[in-house]
């Protein structure tokens, strides 16, 4: 069965495509590390992302996102740079740690609630947008 020409230079490029690829593989990862960048230092310096679960966890989330785009960027871009290894871990090790760390939470406060599902879903979606007191947010309790 003959299969089309698209279909091949997608299924086993030629060198030619794997480099017409990684350029486009590039070019779009930085399109979204640039937005996920972007979106976190606005909404980090203009909205009170502090004042409740939801905001915090937002920001920590395109962060995180934002953390790895660029982490593939770099490396596709420029290889083996200095310091790469060493950035990648810290990443690697920070962006599972956080996002556990809200899986944890976010358990917790499941398990915390007593009556049915419904009634439990909507307890722990209230506090995740419930406002924090100030005088915890300084102290950065939650």
């Amino acid at each position: 069965m003959n299969t089309p020409d698209w279909l091949d230079i997608l299924l086993s490029p030629d060198y030619a495509a794997i480099q017409v690829y990684n350029a486009i593989f590039i070019f779009l990862t930085l399109i979204g590390a640039l937005a996920a960048t972007i979106f976190s230092v606005i909404y980090f310096l203009f909205f009170p992302w502090t004042k409740n679960m939801s905001g915090r966890s937002v920001l920590g989330l395109v962060s995180s996102v934002a953390a790895i785009l660029w982490i593939i960027v770099l490396a596709r871009s420029l290889g083996d740079y200095p310091g790469r290894y060493l950035l990648t871990t810290i990443v690697y090790i920070t962006v599972p740690a956080a996002l556990i760390g809200l899986l944890v939470l976010l358990l917790s406060r499941w398990v915390r609630t007593p009556g049915p599902p419904e009634v439990r879903r909507q307890a722990v979606a209230d506090d995740f947008e419930h406002t924090i007191p100030p005088r915890q947010i300084r102290r950065g309790r939650r």
